[in-house]
């Protein structure tokens, strides 16, 4: 396909009974005379062209959900500064899928039961247990991570069912449930909390709207969100940040905290003024507890 000249993308929706995934038409043509071509796309009411050339700068992602400054800003992300991706680099894992969750998901603390989190108990930055627990018995499961994972030092909790990007810092072994998966970055230069900003900021927010607007986080989503590199004082910074925000109890303080986090976060990936302009103007924030 990177080899076709791309003629029109035309995004219907969801369209079938029964059916959640949403329809897309490709219209290619086998040409060598691709390069200068225009696509036209067909989108939530808009009818516009786009030079191919912006597929072929995100590495022949078929995105049409963003506009050109969107796709100037992605190519930027990717392109303009050092970067690195959780692709190879990180751990991932399902909560745990009972099978039967009024059987075993209890309200009430019993014999051995412990605290167990749900995707709704995570907020940007950390976890406030809602009153679930779980007698932790894996043969009873219908499928299970393995333990390290569940019981790790550090580990990172997503909501998975959900538009927005929430991650949260868990250093107490947590159980959790399948609306809340693991994520356990393995960068041999950047340490769990700079990622955790990373992944809770504005910047990673915007790209994966742009990129993948799916009401579910996926780990293959996840995957190509390209992570800065900085320096050891720059990211020294970031998890003094970090604790803070975990830490404090203001609201007030904690978006004040949050918004010196992603000015910063901006700066280390290079972002033109304007552009950081317009990805605050589309991502404002929320579940910042």
């Amino acid at each position: 396909l990177k080899n076709c000249r791309i003629n029109k993308v035309t995004c219907f929706g969801t369209i079938f009974p029964e059916v959640n995934s949403p329809v897309i038409s490709l219209v290619m043509q086998r040409t060598d005379k691709s390069k200068q071509n225009n696509v036209r796309i067909k989108t939530d009411g808009k009818d516009y062209q786009v030079s191919q050339a912006y597929f072929s700068n995100m590495d022949f992602s078929f995105n049409v959900f963003g506009s050109k400054t969107d796709y100037e800003i992605i190519h930027h992300l990717r392109r303009e500064v050092n970067v690195q991706y959780l692709k190879g680099n990180a751990d991932f894992a399902l909560g745990i899928v009972t099978g039967n969750n009024k059987k075993y998901v209890l309200k009430q603390p019993q014999a051995n039961s412990e605290v167990v989190i749900t995707g709704r108990d995570v907020f940007k930055y950390r976890i406030r247990p809602g009153g679930s627990y779980l007698v932790y018995r894996r043969d009873r499961f219908q499928q299970v991570a393995s333990d390290y994972l569940y019981r790790a030092e550090e580990k990172l909790l997503y909501r998975f069912i959900n538009s927005r990007l929430v991650f949260a810092y868990d250093d107490n072994q947590l159980l959790s449930l399948n609306s809340a998966n693991i994520l356990i970055p393995r960068f041999s230069n950047m340490s769990i909390k700079y990622v955790l900003a990373v992944l809770n900021s504005r910047i990673a927010q915007f790209y994966h709207a742009v990129t993948n607007p799916a009401p579910k986080v996926l780990r293959s989503q996840l995957e190509t969100i390209p992570i800065c590199v900085c320096s050891k004082k720059q990211e020294n910074i970031i998890v003094e940040l970090v604790n803070s925000i975990i830490m404090s109890e203001k609201p007030a303080q904690r978006r004040e905290i949050y918004e010196e986090i992603d000015r910063r976060l901006m700066n280390y990936y290079m972002l033109p003024a304007k552009y950081q302009a317009y990805i605050r103007r589309k991502n404002q924030i929320v579940e910042l507890l």
